[in-house]
């Protein structure tokens, strides 16, 4: 992949990544004010709200909108230190999620199991595999994205220093 293709790739990533972090955490606020009935275990029903999941997404989304900038930084200034800052924070936040896609699978399962075999219980079952396998692709796309900038970075602090060793040895 050519330079500046890797870059322009890098910075929509940017934008994309700032932009779905924003909303959701937008949407995860909303969620705890607009003043629905909360419960507090995975499997809310009666058009509850489940406060242990919205309060994850909130800390996930809002830590995803912070940590964003070291990308930026990563492709502005050529350092692929703060890749390697921000890539423990994208898999702890994909972990968290495809724990929760599967915690919430096979409490849904459980569910199945006790005679609760709905239509209602089945969308859920098949939403959160949806999620997981979602999750995991995107994990697999933010890495190889991540990749590919810190491969940027190294390509230009080794082109710098050859441009500043042409012309250390021409004085």
């Amino acid at each position: 992949m050519e330079p500046n293709s890797c870059r322009t790739f890098g910075f929509a990533y940017i934008v994309l990544s700032w932009l779905f972090s924003t909303l959701g955490v937008i949407y995860s606020f909303l969620h705890i004010v607009v003043g629905k009935p909360f419960c507090v275990n995975i499997l809310c029903y009666n058009d509850k709200i489940s406060i242990g999941i919205v309060t994850i997404c909130l800390v996930i989304f809002i830590l995803s909108a912070v940590f964003i900038a070291f990308v930026k930084s990563a492709i502005e200034q050529a350092d692929s230190t703060y890749i390697r800052i921000y890539r423990p924070v994208i898999v702890l936040r994909n972990l968290l999620l495809l724990s929760l896609w599967s915690y919430q699978y096979v409490m849904l399962e459980m569910e199945r199991d006790r005679g609760n075999d709905t239509s209602g219980v089945r969308e859920a079952e098949y939403v959160a595999l949806a999620s997981f396998f979602i999750t995991l692709v995107i994990t697999c796309l933010e890495l190889w994205i991540l990749h590919r900038i810190q491969r940027l970075a190294k390509l230009k602090l080794v082109e710098e220093e050859c441009v500043e060793a042409v012309y250390s040895a021409g004085d």
